[in-house]
């Protein structure tokens, strides 16, 4: 039998070549022989020397070979999905992908010698457009798929997320795998590592889709924003932007690059919230005229969301609690300019209130606000009906005045917890007979009660499952800046929660605290 050489025994070799990739292509079983064979033909093909060959061997040849058959496979795979639309777009997309980067590897592996010989050399010898065949067969996809075919694609994608924005069914697995090749391009054609704070690593990921997708989400909800109008519907709207954040935040963890959330989330900051922001305020108003505490707190949850924005809520609330005390006050005062009682316990009963509310729902800023809270009290309680209708203003401290007006002046100072004591309250007590005393004590002791409840049921439903001793730490750290309650008060309301079903001890740890839904 002839020998073939020269020429002709490259051609011999391409052809088995192009077979073993096609066969490959087409997800075809390969035997272990037949693979190795297809490497020895690489082998043969890129040893043997003719006067075609730019460099000393068959490298060259082979290279460019290789590449305008992967050419040929891409141009054919695109023109097939011409009358192909929609989510069956992505579908074909998706497992066309799949297939063709699980086959690249594949033919990557028996393309070993010529990746370890021909390829490192050329690319000390010119520097540039060189590749591996894996990488090479990447820089393919993206130019003859992605450059004709990336802006068809992406646009699908979008179109199918704007769906699910209007809470429409879709899969997101097959946009998964489309955002992953863009990402595993760059990766590729980066030849570096991906990583988020590397710029280049999320190249053809944010010229093929992110850029467009920000653009996109920006004007959607720009759209949605619009719709909010009149403060009367901050509840609704408040409880809107909170879930567009959690849904969101769940898109791009579920299908889309890590990277993508911070810019993400500051459009929606920006276009949901700052843009919104005189709205939200007026909402913030009505919100405290109501009491709605579940929808304050979302509202302060969100206006933390934007550096600033928390200064005008204090302003907001504080507006609001002194106007709240001098209404409380005047609807008091014919009885109580001759009932100390009646003053001090409207009093408490309104810094309680407000002390409660911001422990619920201003819980990131809560010492600020209590310096909000008693500053409003502050200002009712030295001007107000009472007051005013017995001749004293916050001046007139010198002169002898009423029990009942001593009374309410120490109010002030135990509100504002401050060293800035204008009334001696022993003295003011002494003037006070003991009945009225013990009433607004009583009361206090009360409203104490209360709070620990509050407090201790709080941690409890945040926290699930709690030992006793941590829990008693808690509620102490937490009440720490209005009063600092005794062990022996918060042990005796947890076993009044406990009595009444709110909490139960652990069957097997009675030390173990559990929360009763």
């Amino acid at each position: 039998m002839t020998e073939i050489h020269g020429q002709a025994a490259n051609d011999e070799c391409w052809i088995d070549i192009k077979r073993g990739i096609d066969s490959i292509y087409q997800l075809q079983a390969m035997p272990a022989a037949t693979y190795m064979q297809l490497s020895n033909q690489v082998y043969k093909y890129c040893t043997s020397a003719t006067p075609l060959q730019f460099y000393s061997n068959g490298g060259h040849e082979l290279y460019k070979r290789l590449e305008s058959h992967f050419d040929t496979h891409l141009i054919e795979l695109r023109e097939s999905a011409n009358d192909i639309h929609g989510d069956d777009l992505i579908r074909f997309y998706k497992n066309s992908w799949e297939k063709y980067h699980f086959s690249s590897k594949f033919i990557n592996g028996f393309c070993h010698y010529i990746n370890q010989h021909w390829v490192k050399k050329a690319q000390q010898d010119s520097g540039t457009n060189i590749y591996n065949i894996f990488t090479l067969s990447m820089v393919k996809w993206k130019e003859v798929i992605g450059e004709t075919f990336g802006t068809r694609m992406t646009r699908t994608c979008l179109d199918c997320i704007e769906n699910e924005r209007k809470h429409e069914t879709i899969g997101s697995e097959p946009i998964k795998v489309v955002i992953e090749s863009y990402i595993d391009l760059a990766d590729k054609l980066d030849n570096i590592q991906l990583g988020e704070n590397n710029p280049k690593a999320l190249s053809v990921y944010k010229e093929y889709f992110e850029i467009l997708f920000l653009e996109e989400s920006e004007q959607f909800y720009k759209c949605e924003a619009a719709k909010f109008t009149s403060a009367d519907l901050i509840s609704e709207y408040i409880k809107q932007v909170a879930q567009r954040l959690i849904e969101e935040e769940h898109r791009v963890n579920s299908y889309l690059h890590p990277s993508t959330l911070g810019s993400l989330l500051s459009i929606l900051d920006d276009v949901l919230i700052r843009n919104k922001l005189d709205l939200i305020y007026a909402g913030a108003e009505f919100l405290l005229r109501n009491n709605k505490k579940q929808d304050l707190t979302i509202l302060f949850d969100l206006l933390s969301r934007v550096p600033g924005a928390i200064e005008k809520l204090k302003e907001i609330v504080e507006k609001h609690i002194y106007l709240t005390g001098l209404q409380v006050i005047e609807s008091i005062a014919e009885t109580a300019l001759t009932d100390a009682k009646v003053y001090i316990t409207k009093i408490i009963k309104i810094y309680n209130k407000y002390l409660f509310l911001i422990h619920e729902c201003f819980g990131g800023e809560r010492s600020s606000f209590i310096g909000v809270l008693d500053s409003a009290c502050s200002k009712f309680i030295n001007k107000n009906a009472i007051t005013e209708a017995s001749g004293i203003s916050t001046e007139a401290c010198g002169a002898s005045i009423k029990s009942a007006e001593l009374l309410a002046r120490y109010s002030d100072i135990v509100l504002k917890t401050s060293d800035r004591t204008r009334i001696n309250f022993n003295k003011a007590l002494q003037t006070i007979d003991k009945e009225t005393t013990k009433g607004v004590l009583n009361t206090t002791d009360k409203d104490r009660k209360h709070a620990v409840d509050l407090v201790i049921v709080r941690i409890m439903q945040h926290r699930k499952i709690l030992s006793h001793t941590i829990l008693v730490q808690e509620v102490t750290d937490q009440l720490r800046d209005r009063f600092l309650p005794e062990i022996s008060l918060i042990q005796k309301r947890i076993e009044d929660l406990t009595d009444r079903g709110y909490l139960k001890r652990n069957s097997d740890d009675m030390n173990i605290l559990e929360y009763v839904a």
